[in-house]
């Protein structure tokens, strides 16, 4: 009888224990699974809202160089049409602050081509660099506040703007493109990440059931075992039984 009882105590003990662990181990892998799934979408979707991030800014430099180009072409046809010294200090200074912007793009973009920076210094730097020799030096002969050199000088920037708009025009296309591509991979790479995180939820339930059926069948084989050592203890110990 005192064998029966430390049986009995020693399967409950077992399966308790086994019990526990088993639950503490379905609990961990679904808390894990489904942290590893909010972590990863909310990775992608802040990828996602930083990516224009480089793009916009040079977007939106190209656009400020352009614009202040803009205003060197207006102060430009101001000195051709009347070359005093007023409009010669007006457009040495709009000058000066496309020299600037240049020298800064240049550092910035120029090696990270993302929306033809390269093409857009090619054209303006070279034009900025005549114009600040001519309206310092002069053109051929002609001193800097001659009309002829600002005329020169203006045709010179005017084309250079020109380019510089239809490169422009190409590089928010350009742009347009990138985000478009990079919008696409990132929603392949979330459904991806979806299905992985869903097959992973699959075999985890299915685990789960496993590990639930092994618990039935170990209790049922306790059982059993215990049932059959209680019959043998009967049949060796009649009088234990007749005590039972």
């Amino acid at each position: 009888m005192s064998t029966d009882r430390n049986l009995t105590t020693f399967n409950k003990n077992g399966s308790s224990v086994s019990k526990q662990l088993m639950w503490v181990f379905m609990i961990g892998v679904i808390c894990s699974v489904i942290t590893a799934g909010i972590i990863t979408n909310k990775t992608l979707r802040s990828i996602e809202k930083n990516l224009p991030n480089t793009l916009l800014l040079e977007l939106n430099d190209l656009s400020n160089v352009l614009e202040n180009l803009a205003e060197t072409v207006h102060a430009a046809d101001r000195a051709q049409i009347s070359p005093d010294h007023k409009n010669l200090n007006l457009f040495r200074d709009r000058l000066d602050i496309v020299y600037n912007d240049i020298i800064e793009f240049r550092n910035s973009y120029v090696f990270d081509n993302l929306v033809q920076a390269s093409a857009f210094h090619a054209v303006v730097a070279p034009a900025v660099a005549d114009l600040k020799v001519w309206l310092t030096d002069g053109v051929s002969g002609f001193d800097p506040d001659t009309q002829i050199t600002t005329k020169i000088a203006y045709n010179r920037i005017s084309d250079a703007y020109q380019k510089a708009r239809s490169l422009n025009k190409e590089a928010k296309l350009r742009a347009q493109r990138i985000l478009e591509k990079q919008r696409l991979r990132l929603d392949q790479f979330l459904f991806s990440a979806n299905l992985l995180f869903g097959l992973t939820i699959i075999i985890s339930l299915s685990l789960v059931y496993l590990l639930f059926q092994q618990y039935v069948l170990q209790r049922r084989e306790s059982l059993s075992q215990a049932a059959l050592w209680i019959l043998f203890a009967r049949q060796i110990n009649p009088a234990a039984d007749a005590m039972i």
